[in-house]
Formats: structure tokens, sequence, C-alpha cells
């Protein structure tokens, strides 16, 4: 009697263990949701390209609204990932947005908490950036007017550029084209 009590005990002990490993090798929010996130962006008027630029300005994404892109929600190591958004149509002024990841609460705090998991606070979900929540929707009103690309260069006051357009300013002379 007692060899088949201990003979379900060791297995039952093994089983407990096994999956003690399996959660410890896991962040919750990298199993629960991943590190890539589906972003659904729409404008006033549809139809409109969107292009997503990451934190080194260059293009990750493009659509035309409404649509949904994945994005990563991290940018390395404890790094939120950051991004430009354009979002242009002819006949209507480019709005430039920025959104970037917010720390999750749900699966990341919350979930690696209620399973002890340490190594899913200190490294799984830091390394995967499944940390990191991106905003689920972006949505932006188009102006009507003439688009920067459309109007040609624009000559103005250097105290007048904000300095992150100044960054694409092309020296002429005596006169600074902003585009």
């Amino acid at each position: 009697m007692k060899t088949g009590f201990t003979a379900s005990l060791v297995k039952i002990l093994g089983a407990l263990l096994v999956a003690l490993i399996v959660i410890a090798l896991c962040g919750c929010a990298t199993i629960m949701h991943g590190s890539m996130q589906s972003v659904n962006f729409k404008s006033t008027p549809s139809d409109a390209q969107v292009k997503v630029y990451d934190s080194e300005n260059i293009e990750v994404q493009s659509g035309t609204t409404p649509c949904s892109l994945k994005l990563d929600r991290g940018a390395g190591f404890f790094k939120k990932a950051r991004y430009k958004i354009e979002i242009s149509k002819p006949g209507y002024a480019t709005k430039e947005l920025y959104v970037s990841g917010q720390m999750g609460v749900g699966w990341y705090l919350i979930g690696n908490l209620f399973s002890w998991d340490l190594l899913g606070y200190v490294v799984i979900d830091p390394a995967s950036g499944a940390m990191w929540s991106l905003p689920k929707e972006v949505e932006a009103a188009l102006d009507a007017g003439t688009s920067m690309q459309e109007s040609g260069p624009t000559i103005a006051l250097v105290d007048e550029i904000p300095a992150s357009e100044m960054e694409h300013a092309k020296y002429l002379g005596q006169l600074i084209s902003a585009f």
C-alpha cells in the first residue's frame, strides 16, 4: 500500500516541479499577449496613407485608413517602443502623431506577481517587450487644405521653425528652406 502511494506522490511532485519550471521560464505578459500588438488606425476622411516610423526614423509599417498594423511593443531590454505616425491624403494637411508604450499593469505586473515569476519580471517580459502596451487605436482628423508636399518649399524665419524640423532644413545662401 505504501509503495503505490509513494509512486503516486512522486508523480504528482514531478508534475508540479515541471509546471513550476515552465512558469519560471515564461513571463506572463509574453505568454498572454506577445511582443507585438495590433494598432488600429482611422482617419477623417478615410483612405488616408499611414506611415509608421520607429525611434530611429525608419519606416516600419504603412497602410491606408482604416487599417490595423502590427507593431513591436518594446525596443530593447526594458525599453518601450516609440513611434512617429504620419497620416496624409492629397488635398489635406499631413498629421504627425507620436505614440509610445506604457507599462502594462495587467499581465506584466499582476500576472507575474500571482505566478511568483521573478524571471518574468526582470528577464522574459522586458526582453520580449511584452511588458509594454501601445494604444489600441490611433485616430486623426485631417484638416482640409494643401499638404506640405504639394505646396513646395516653405520660407520662414529661423526663429519660427520648430527645433524638430530644423534637422530637415536646408541652407540656401541667406535663406533656409524648412522642407
